[in-house]
């Protein structure tokens, strides 16, 4: 096997049957120096193996061991690790801190103690518990703060004074103020009393005017005042409606029928209720008028109807007859001129039409007599033999329309109104020109020199000779004007709203004159000197040193020193991406992370697109993080392949180049929007080796709607509606009832009826105006109330039997009855 070339010794042996035990004297085969051997397993194991005997021994502090016939597991027993086995920390043994001191330790990376000292607790801004919480009036409890504190409200076991007396302000501090009555209400104090007081409060229901005479009587809605009776009448019940006053007196309710009256013939019977007969009734009304609207009439015949008939035409027809009507014309409609027909009177058809004197829009007809305004009609395919004039004369020339005229004789032709062309100079009166006493024929040429009586002359700012024309000058811009190109210098000039593209101003090259009528001199422009003034580039060499003045780059790199801002990046990673293989590229450029399993990617909860920039930053190998562009996004049946970013696969200390400091936006993604990550790995980095570490910089503030607010649109915050119904509580005849939050929203509003009770009102009289009386008399058992014209009386009571008899405006008086009639 020596002479076999090392490339096709086998290294395995494929295809060889299961050894059916495992023994020491077993046979294998080993290849040494290029030969092959056989050699016993057990004397192969007792060069190279470890004897299944030999075992491993747990030491001081240590559990576990045993013989390598199988696994071996060591560990620390509990206790096991002792001051003897530590090292020493240099820290003093001690107790460290206790009521007046705090421990201040130092922990190393493997969580020893390695320093350890205490420092006096101070303690500012705190209450101290002999500080005590005081009930003020009202309240009880309170105390020392040593503990916790209850306020608890006073409350009084007294019930406020009874009856409606005048109210004092009180003494006790107490929630239940028993040394406190409610004041009366006043009805007779005007601001006191609102409204009508209603039945049910004792009141009347109504506003009424008194009347001297006159009672008061119950309607539906409220009590009312009748009319004052005559001296003598008795007040008679009609029932639901108003009472009145009458002569007659009806001691009991009668049938229905019956009548107050005597007999149906005869004068001198008493007067008694009988029923009523026919007798009563008249058979025929004469001299009355009956309403149809208020009655309804049936089966009444013609015959009982002064007229029962109308005239058609000549023709009576009965009411509940029928007639034919045929119309007669007395104006019968008359057909005029343009029209065909007979005239129309309704006795026949009669039909209508244009006569042939009428011009139709189609057919072939001929206008007489009429006249046609060219302004207003077109005429065409007019021959010359329908024209009255077909020609027309020109000079002593005829011309028919359609002709030719070759030769005008006669005639006047002005230039202003007309060209004339090829016209030879034989057919002018002039034919030639003078110029400078030369004379030059119409179509021939002349060289003029001229002669100038007044010369040009070349003023201040422009250089050359004056000019006559006697030979050539060259005019030419002198050293005092501005020009577009060069070098030079303005003095006491005026610029206003100039665009300047790529200006070098140096100090102090502008030495006076204005920039917007803003003066300008010495050395340093006033401020604000340059205003309005466009620059495509320049150099600005100082500081800036107050609020308006223009930063450089240098200043700007400066402020902005240690953050090296780069594109921004789409999507940023939450977590290590899925499985993948890097390759560094060369040293860093071109390199890729290329999935190991097909599928799209998808970074903080968003599917990725090619050409993408995604900030890589939560690998577990550290060296493969930074920015990618996504070359393949991934699918079904591809990887996702991403390829470090341009400006992020070399390092150094370039704009675009890897670097602590290294910003980065975040522009989308389900969680990490708008936050932004700087690189914090400093020089020297090798692309591909040293890990790169990024931190948040940045985050989007988050605001959310608080207690009584709610947000909507985004970062628009309103006050929660409550529901209330925008508009005024609080009326004549209710008050409002408000239900207000914690936070001082009103969270219901309603009206409720003011509600007095009887019982409250104990001074004053109600006005009539307002429902009352108007009066404090005490009214008597079985009297009756009476208006006096400013408030209401009351009767004594009468005796049983007595009706109220009125004494016209006088206070009505109870009576007797005596005989029938009143």
């Amino acid at each position: 096997m020596s002479d076999v070339p090392s490339n096709l010794i086998p290294t395995r042996i494929t295809q060889l049957p299961v050894a059916p035990v495992a023994d020491e004297n077993s046979l294998m085969m080993i290849v040494y120096q290029g030969n092959n051997y056989q050699i016993r397993v057990g004397d192969l194991l007792s060069v190279a193996g470890v004897p299944t005997t030999r075992q491993v021994i747990a030491g001081t502090g240590m559990t576990g061991g045993g013989q390598l016939s199988s696994n071996v597991t060591l560990s620390i027993a509990t206790g096991g690790v002792g001051s003897t086995q530590l090292a020493s920390s240099g820290v003093t043994p001690g107790v460290y801190g206790d009521a007046t001191n705090i421990p201040v330790v130092t922990v190393d990376t493997t969580g020893r103690v390695t320093a350890a000292t205490t420092t006096p607790a101070v303690i500012s801004g705190y209450v101290p518990t002999s500080t005590q919480v005081i009930a003020g009036n009202g309240l009880t409890g309170g105390g020392a703060l040593s503990g916790n504190v209850t306020l608890a409200a006073s409350y009084s076991a007294s019930a406020p004074l009874a009856g409606f007396q005048t109210g004092s302000a009180g003494s006790l501090n107490t929630l239940a103020r028993s040394d406190h009555r409610h004041p009366a209400v006043d009805l007779s104090a005007d601001d006191q009393v609102d409204n009508i007081l209603g039945l049910g409060n004792g009141g009347t229901a109504r506003s009424l005017v008194m009347q001297p005479g006159a009672v008061i009587w119950s309607g539906a809605d409220g009590m009312y005042v009748s009319a004052a009776g005559a001296l003598g009448q008795v007040l008679i019940s009609n029932g639901t409606a108003a009472p009145s006053w009458g002569s007659a007196l009806i001691v009991s309710d009668q049938p229905a029928n019956y009548v107050y009256a005597g007999p149906t013939s005869g004068v001198d019977a008493p007067t008694a209720f009988r029923l009523l007969v026919n007798a009563d009734i008249p058979s025929t009304l004469t001299g009355k008028t009956m309403s149809g609207s208020l009655n309804t009439f049936s089966n009444i015949g013609n015959a009982s109807l002064t007229n029962s008939a109308i005239t058609i035409n000549g023709s009576s027809v009965s009411l509940g007859g029928s007639v034919t009507v045929t119309a007669t014309a007395s104006n019968a409609l008359t057909i005029g001129t343009g029209l065909s027909g007979t005239s129309y009177n309704g006795s026949a058809a009669v039909t209508i039409t244009i006569d042939s004197t009428v011009v139709t829009l189609t057919g072939t007809q001929t206008l007489t007599g009429k006249t046609m305004s060219g302004a207003s009609n077109t005429f065409t395919n007019i021959g010359n033999g329908s024209l009255s004039n077909s020609s027309v004369t020109i000079g002593s020339d005829s011309l028919s329309l359609g002709g030719t005229l070759t030769t005008l004789n006669g005639v006047s032709i002005s230039g202003s109104a007309n060209t004339l062309s090829n016209i030879g100079n034989a057919s002018l009166t002039n034919s030639a020109i003078t110029i400078n006493g030369s004379s030059v024929s119409l179509g021939a040429s002349v060289t003029v020199t001229a002669t100038a009586t007044n010369a040009l002359t070349i003023g201040t700012g422009l250089t050359g000779t004056s000019y006559n024309g006697s030979s050539a000058v060259t005019i030419g811009i002198d050293s005092t004007v501005a020009t577009l190109t060069g070098t030079q210098t303005l003095t006491n000039k005026t610029i206003d709203s100039p665009t300047i593209n790529t200006p070098t101003i140096a100090t102090p090259a502008i030495t006076g004159g204005t920039i917007n009528n803003t003066a300008i001199g010495g050395t340093t422009p006033a401020a604000g000197a340059f205003t309005s003034v466009a620059m495509t580039t320049g150099t600005i060499t100082t500081a800036p040193a107050s609020g308006n003045d223009i930063v450089n780059k240098d200043y700007a790199d400066a402020i902005a020193s240690g953050i090296n801002f780069h594109a921004a990046c789409r999507y940023a990673t939450t977590a290590a991406l899925p499985a993948n293989v890097y390759n560094n590229g060369a040293s860093g450029v071109g390199a890729t992370l290329t999935a190991i399993v097909n599928g799209a990617l998808s970074v903080d909860g968003v599917a990725v697109a090619a050409n993408q920039r995604i900030l890589v930053k939560n690998e577990v190998a550290q060296a493969n993080n930074g920015v990618y562009t996504v070359t393949q996004a991934g699918s079904g049946i591809l990887p996702y392949i991403l390829t470090r970013a341009s400006d992020f696969d070399t390092a150094g200390t370039g704009v675009d180049q890897i670097d602590a400091g290294d910003f980065f936006l975040i522009t989308a993604g389900s969680t990490l929007a708008n936050t932004s990550w700087v690189q914090q790995t400093p020089l020297p980095i090798t692309v591909g080796t040293t890990a790169l570490v990024f931190l948040q910089f940045g985050a989007p503030l988050t605001y959310s709607a608080g207690t009584g607010l709610s947000e909507s649109p985004a970062y628009t915050f309103n006050i929660a509606n409550t529901t209330v119904v925008s508009g005024s509580y609080g009326l004549a005849a209710s008050v409002p009832t408000i239900a207000v939050n914690a936070q001082g929203q009103i969270t219901s509003a309603s009206n409720t009826a003011i509600a007095i009770a009887a019982t409250q009102v104990t001074s004053g009289v109600l006005a009539i105006a307002q429902g009352g009386t108007n009066s404090s008399a005490t009214a008597t058992a079985g009297g009756a109330a009476y208006g006096t014209g400013t408030a209401f009386a009351f009767t004594s009571a009468g005796t049983a039997g007595q009706v109220l008899t009125s004494a016209g405006a006088s206070a009505p008086t109870w009576s007797g009855i005596s005989g029938g009639t009143f």
